[in-house]
């Protein structure tokens, strides 16, 4: 099904700027001659030498000005025109089947259904300063469905930006979307692998019964309800919600994440060992059971709010990020907490010292609790206390 609409043109919200460019010129290119005449200059002679005085500087507003509204004309010029097209197929696959995403930046939800095959929904979107330019490009963003013996692989072709200053114009402001995407909607049975390539959009899944490996750029990844053996996220700037992540037979999962910048929700979930790696993110681990666990940030802030086996094990590391250490009515039985510079404040009654330019505590309890826990910040502060405050 194909469809489209077309918005204003907004060419002529540039006529006051080059109105305004020339009246800035004008001002200072159209100056009165001096007034007062060197020996034996006449003033035809001195309004010659007035404008050449000038002339850099009408150059120097001008060549900019039209540099800037060639790509803004660029930026706008991709929404004057929008087509859209929608299509579904249908694939049968086997339980435990691999499902392979190699897509570009649109919206991708994946949910599960009672049914043994896949359902591809997808709506295809162009936007160009015309028509037959909008089709040109809808015609080329292709789907590919290869079909394998242990699963299938969806591959948009096509993901590439053909306009240059694109990437600049989006990064600057100026594009809020680009000029192609593809949004899906699959659904799938609940036994099933997944592995999704994906450099930005919205991402959303549930219900997977199966290891899951996402590989994201940008942008927003929710994952929610999945049994897993295996768990791994890398994600550069975006913002994540993982809740309710359990192990076969309701045992634990190993999960495994990286994030550059952005945000981190964690919680709800049973995990046997978490390796977290995160450089400007903030991390928060909320009411997770957690057997084992790395984690280690450089400016991101680390809030810790889980509670601990018998005999867990947790390491944490920031650089410069501070550490929130929110204890349950059952602390562990060792806790280890060092600040280079920084200061430590505990809510318990346990020991501070002192250490050169920071803090260092050192606790060892008697309950059978046999978990240890060990946090250090070089350059940030430690709070450990009981309960949120």
């Amino acid at each position: 099904m194909l469809s489209a609409n077309k918005s204003f043109r907004p060419i002529a919200r540039f006529r006051f700027f080059i109105l305004f460019l020339h009246k800035m010129s004008g001002k200072y290119s159209n100056k009165p001659r001096s007034e007062t005449l060197k020996r034996g200059q006449t003033h035809s002679e001195s309004d010659r030498v007035d404008r050449r005085k000038s002339a850099p500087f009408c150059w120097a507003v001008w060549i900019p000005a039209v540099l800037l509204l060639l790509f803004t004309c660029t930026a706008v010029s991709a929404s004057d025109y929008e087509v859209v097209e929608s299509d579904t197929q249908y694939f049968d696959i086997q339980p435990n089947s691999l499902l392979q995403l190699k897509v570009g930046n649109g919206n991708l939800h994946i949910n599960t259904w009672d049914r043994p095959g896949i359902s591809v929904r997808m709506k295809k979107w162009a936007r160009a300063g015309n028509r037959k330019k909008a089709e040109a490009k809808l015609h080329d963003l292709e789907i590919e469905f290869d079909t394998r013996d242990d699963g299938i692989l969806i591959h948009e072709l096509g993901r590439g930006e053909s306009n240059p200053f694109s990437g600049l114009l989006r990064s600057a402001g100026l594009k809020k979307t680009p000029s192609t995407r593809v949004d899906f909607d699959i659904s799938i049975p609940e036994a099933i692998r997944l592995k999704l390539d994906k450099p930005d959009g919205e991402t959303r899944l549930s219900g997977i019964e199966g290891d899951v490996t996402i590989n994201q750029k940008k942008g927003m990844l929710f994952v929610s309800d999945i049994v897993t053996d295996k768990l791994e996220l890398k994600l550069g700037e975006a913002v994540i919600n993982v809740s309710n992540v359990q192990g076969p037979s309701g045992g634990g999962s190993y999960v495994n994440f990286s994030i550059d910048k952005g945000e981190i929700n964690f919680q709800d979930s049973n995990v046997l060992r978490l390796i977290a790696r995160s450089r400007e993110a903030d991390i928060y681990l909320v009411n997770n059971e957690i057997k084992s666990g790395e984690i280690e940030t450089d400016t991101g802030d680390l809030f810790f709010n889980c509670n601990l086996q018998p005999d867990s094990q947790i390491e944490a590391l920031s650089e410069s990020g501070n550490i929130y250490l929110l204890l349950s009515s059952r602390p562990p039985s060792r806790i280890s907490a060092e600040t280079g510079i920084g200061v430590i404040r505990c809510s318990y009654n346990w020991p501070v010292e002192k250490s050169g330019a920071g803090h260092i505590l050192n606790y060892t309890g008697n309950g059978s609790n046999r978990s240890t826990c060990s946090f250090i910040s070089e350059i940030g502060d430690i709070f450990i206390q009981s309960k949120w405050q």
